[in-house]
């Protein structure tokens, strides 16, 4: 973490994959999912907001890191830093 700027690509991790294991540890039921149960898949991305970076840029970061959570099976969390 950095001093009061916020959470690094770690930290974020951390938090999404708790969030992801809270969701699953939940059981609500969903006859559609393999896993019978309602899961998520999560995507973080961190950036310096400089100027250069866009907050636009860094939530489609966030989006492709979703996807790329998705493809690799969904229930699962990535992260890509900028």
């Amino acid at each position: 973490m950095r001093g009061g700027e916020g959470i690094d690509i770690d930290g974020a991790r951390v938090v999404a994959e708790r969030l992801r294991l809270a969701v699953k540890e939940l059981q609500y039921e969903n006859s559609r999912s393999p896993m019978g149960v309602v899961t998520i898949s999560v995507g973080v991305s961190c950036a310096i907001l400089d100027g250069e970076m866009l907050p636009e840029r860094l939530v489609e970061r966030a989006d492709r890191a979703l996807h790329a959570a998705k493809r690799a099976g969904r229930d699962r969390t990535h992260a890509l830093l900028s």
